[in-house]
């Protein structure tokens, strides 16, 4: 035998007429009666005696009169009242009577087959059994309200408060206390198959999705709302969360297609509403289209109408902050935390900007702290949450406390350019002090050594570690397979420089600024010149040549760092006829793969194409040393120094003359050529 239902003992015995209207009125607002209205007055104040009916003012749809009930004896007192209704009110065509007693289904279909012959009217009949499901599985807190009972909550309760409230960042603690988002979302999925006309139903789906991240399923949903719904103030709340879908997409997938929609979407609502959240998701937009100027103006314009509305002034205060204006940043922030002192985002941003900023890392570790015991599972809102934490405690030199948070996150973002770097960083400082670390930094590195994605730091780091660990055979293997090679020794044209291979780790560091420099003087131009000659080099020569070169740049960029390049000093010019005579000796050191792939079947074709390799070697080493002297000169917006004019092509004719001989050498040696090569 079923328990009794302490939702209906409360409604026959502990609600008085006046209490039982109200608690009609709300449940009635949320099946989407929004617009009930008084049509008429008590004419008994008795415990039964409610005889008051309401009308709805919806536009441009039936008028419907709304009549509640607590009598026993109902059917009189409704016959009574439609009669009353329909003599003053001729625009009713809908009547929804609600009874607090059982009423039949038998008698239901009856009386409205009965009303719709006599009156023309459609009747809807709501008794006990609607008051106890709605107020037990979705409306608990009316319960409460109404009746002073609490209801234990119910996935039907749950997705009805994220019906009326959304869920956000804001509110999740309070909403999802007795549930999670994916009950949420399956609780939400059933309804709408239930019932796909349900808006309210596509609507907290849509929110579920949102909040989840899945925007695809969101802006789907948030149609399928827009659709359906009659209200006009939630087709504009709907219209917001749909801009919020749009810009979200727009951000992550950097399209100002997608932000540009959404900011005209928020410019429709600014124009309806005004809100302050109507400003602060239009001032989020213009950040992420670079508009900084008007995204502060619409953010301060959003806290003038709220000022405590604390995401606005943490949003304004990391904009201030990008936008070089430091303290005015932080002073948000730190008004974000005075009113919400659990602001997660203001957490950590402070942290972020402190260890950046202020080198203040004890106090950015304990904002951090602070913020995942709020939140331990703060990754899924803030990302980059664990490289800040661990970037603090580097700071203060707890290294091995920071791998371990680095490890932890890569677990499940492996990819994170970000944590990636700092991983490399810390091991780069543990294995060097630590030898337990070696095989764990190995173990790094080398997963990261990739010939079609260039991580040049993996590389150097892993390259170091097999060097310091007398493994510099297995180094070798390491950098050609980094460089692609199949065929061609690398080692082998370094010793011919000779360079060896810590020389061309150490100038690896200065890469990033060697790209720009080829950019600017690319590798192809040579490739013409040796095709103008006839020289066709081997496949891999111009991977390795352009690898082999970064010496060379390092060595000139680094004497023009320490002085002044317009000294014209004997010292820097030294430097400079050096990495003159290092280019020859690159391009010198490839040997017959420099001229053929492979060698010529004949002597006289081996005999044109050296003597065409002779001609060339006054030319290119002088054009790659003057480029290169003149992209560094240039981008320290500074003039060449005649001294440097004047000597570059003196030594033309030594230089030439060692390319000469290094060229019969390697040459012969790579064709077996051996009476020539001596």
């Amino acid at each position: 035998m079923a328990a009794p239902s302490p939702v209906l003992y409360a409604l026959h015995h502990s609600i008085e007429p006046q209490g039982f209207e109200n608690l009609c009125v709300d449940l009635l607002v949320r099946e989407g009666h929004s617009r009930i209205i008084p049509g008429g007055k008590s004419r008994d104040h008795g415990r039964d005696a409610e005889v008051r009916y309401w009308t709805d003012s919806k536009r441009d749809v039936p008028q419907t009169a709304f009549q509640f009930s607590m009598e026993v004896k109902w059917e009189a007192k409704l016959r009574k009242d439609i009669a009353k209704i329909t003599r003053h009110s001729a625009s009713i065509e809908r009547v929804v009577f609600v009874s607090s007693r059982p009423i039949t289904i038998e008698k239901q279909d009856k009386l409205r087959d009965e009303f719709k012959a006599s009156h023309q009217l459609t009747l809807q009949i709501l008794d006990e059994a609607w008051f106890r499901i709605r107020l037990e599985e979705e409306h608990a807190d009316l319960a409460l309200k109404h009746l002073g009972i609490t209801v234990p909550p119910t996935p039907g309760f749950n997705a009805t408060q994220i019906k009326l409230q959304g869920l956000s960042d804001e509110n999740q603690q309070e909403m999802l206390r007795h549930t999670s988002p994916e009950k949420l979302r399956a609780t939400f999925t059933a309804q709408t198959q239930a019932d796909p006309e349900n808006s309210g139903a596509w609507k907290g789906l849509a929110d579920v999705c949102y909040f989840l991240r899945d925007y695809d399923s969101a802006l789907l949903a948030t149609s399928k709302s827009l659709k359906l719904s009659q209200d006009e103030i939630e087709k504009l709340n709907l219209t917001a969360l749909k801009a919020n879908i749009i810009a979200e997409q727009g951000i992550a997938s950097e399209s100002r297609l997608l932000l540009n929609k959404a900011k005209e979407l928020f410019l429709a609502i600014i124009a309806r509403l005004g809100r302050s959240i109507d400003y602060y998701n239009l001032a989020n937009v213009l950040g992420a289209l670079g508009q900084q100027e008007a995204s502060e103006l619409h953010y301060r314009r959003s806290l003038e109408i709220d000022p405590s509305y604390a995401q606005s002034w943490k949003n304004l205060g990391s904009l201030l902050i990008n936008m070089n204006r430091r303290e005015e940043g932080m002073a948000c922030i730190d008004r974000a935390l005075e009113l919400k002192p659990d602001l997660l985002e203001a957490l950590c941003t402070k942290a972020s900007v402190m260890v950046i900023s202020s080198g203040n890392s004890t106090e950015a570790i304990q904002l951090m702290e602070q913020a995942f015991s709020l939140d331990p599972d703060l990754e899924l809102r803030w990302p980059h949450a664990h490289y800040w934490h661990a970037r603090a405690l580097c700071v203060e030199g707890r290294f091995r406390e920071a791998l371990v948070i680095v490890e932890d996150r890569l677990e499940r973002k492996l990819d994170c350019v970000y944590l990636g770097a700092l991983a490399k960083g810390i091991l780069a400082k543990l294995w060097r002090s630590d030898p337990a670390y070696i095989p764990k930094a190995e173990k790094f590195f080398t997963l990261r050594i990739d010939s079609k994605e260039r991580d040049y730091p993996a590389l150097i780091e892993l390259l170091d570690l097999l060097i310091a660990t007398e493994r510099e055979d297995e180094a070798w293997l390491v950098l050609e397979d980094f460089l692609g090679l199949k065929e061609l020794s690398i080692r082998l044209i370094l010793e011919r420089i000779p360079l060896s291979i810590s020389d061309l780790t150490e100038s690896f560091v200065s890469v990033e600024y060697y790209l720009r420099f080829r950019e600017l003087a690319p590798l192809i131009y040579y490739a013409q010149i040796l095709n103008d000659c006839e020289l066709l080099p081997h496949d891999e020569v111009p991977e390795i040549l352009f690898h082999l070169l970064l010496p060379a740049y390092f060595k000139l960029a680094a004497k023009f760092q320490e002085v002044d390049t317009n000294d014209g000093s004997s010292e820097t010019l030294e430097v400079l006829l050096e990495t003159y005579r290092l280019i020859s000796q690159i391009f010198v050191a490839f040997g017959g793969s420099l001229l053929f792939p492979v060698r010529p079947e004949t002597l006289e074709k081996q005999s044109h194409l050296i003597t065409n390799a002779i001609f060339i070697g006054r030319d290119i080493p002088l054009i790659e040393v003057s480029r290169l002297l003149g992209f560094l000169i240039g981008s320290a917006n500074k003039e060449i120094p005649a001294l440097y004019i004047k000597s570059l092509p003196e030594q033309t004719a030594v230089i030439h003359e060692a390319w000469l001989t290094g060229i019969l050498t390697n040459v012969g040696e790579d064709w077996d050529m051996k009476s020539w090569s001596k």
